[in-house]
């Protein structure tokens, strides 16, 4: 096997594994170390990504978010960074579920945000069925 037949596998392997991971921190500002929990979050995210039908499963990923504490403090607070955050993971996934987790004066992970994004179509009228303002009070 010459050199360029062994990088061509390697690429291919590698692009793989990116293509699925189902899990992403987008940073945790918290100082809380959950590295303990990743391949957990990982399989979860996966495992729900799954449940989707396949023409969507590539287009959807789980995000994660933990605030500063000083965010708070910063122009348009926690609103703000949630807005640019939010940009980011949008440019990322067409679909996606979005934790937030705020840290402030009060303590470590005292508000959780969450956002959902899915897709409007056929294959996911029962969840307006079951609760038509879901996606409105995420």
């Amino acid at each position: 096997m010459n050199l360029k037949s062994l990088y061509i596998i390697l690429l291919t392997l590698t692009t793989i594994k990116l293509n699925s991971q189902c899990y992403k921190v987008e940073a945790d500002f918290s100082g809380v170390d959950n590295s303990s929990y990743l391949a957990a979050l990982e399989a979860a995210a996966c495992q729900l990504r799954d449940s989707f039908p396949s023409v969507h499963q590539n287009d959807f990923k789980v995000y994660d978010f933990g605030f500063y504490s000083m965010n708070q403090y910063q122009q348009g607070g926690f609103k703000a960074v949630w807005d640019k955050v939010r940009s980011s993971v949008a440019s990322q996934s067409q679909y996606f579920l979005l934790f937030g987790k705020i840290t402030n004066n009060d303590g470590v992970y005292t508000e959780f945000w969450v956002d959902l994004v899915l897709p409007k179509n056929n294959s996911f009228t029962c969840i307006d069925l079951l609760s038509p303002n879901l996606r409105e009070n995420l």
